[in-house]
């Protein structure tokens, strides 16, 4: 079973694209798009009881509650469903990517510009492939 994908960014124009390569690589027919970490937690916490996994493409440079505040509040929650999150962010700052394999849930760092190959490639990560077999 394909896990439910949700996007979060807080740029219009990434959340359209993102959701455009998630489509057009065959991950999701309709993911779920969320412009702040807040709202996205929001709707995880709304969604337990659910069995079927969640794949979150998360910004890690946004406003107010950024990525890392969100995976931060993310390892507290207790979710009746596996959650695994690919970040994708501006940032080529080499700390981000080390900080980013601190977190259990985080399984891929893909740095913007985002193309169709890219978003193939998520679906061999581990932990997602066999999700996607």
């Amino acid at each position: 079973m394909k896990p439910d994908i949700i996007i979060i960014d807080d740029e219009e124009i990434v959340l359209m694209l993102i959701k455009r390569l998630v489509v057009k690589a065959g991950l999701h027919n309709s993911p779920q798009l969320f412009s702040n970490g807040m709202d996205g937690l929001n709707y995880l916490q709304s969604q337990n009881g659910r069995k079927s996994p969640i794949l979150i493409f998360l910004d890690i440079n946004m406003p107010g509650f950024d990525g890392w505040e969100f995976l931060e509040l993310l390892q507290t929650f207790s979710l009746d469903f596996p959650t695994k999150v690919v970040i994708i962010t501006s940032s080529v700052n080499q700390s981000d990517k080390v900080k980013s394999k601190t977190y259990e849930s985080v399984i891929g760092y893909i740095e913007k510009p985002v193309t169709e190959d890219m978003m193939k490639g998520v679906a061999q990560l581990d932990g997602l492939s066999k999700y996607f077999e």
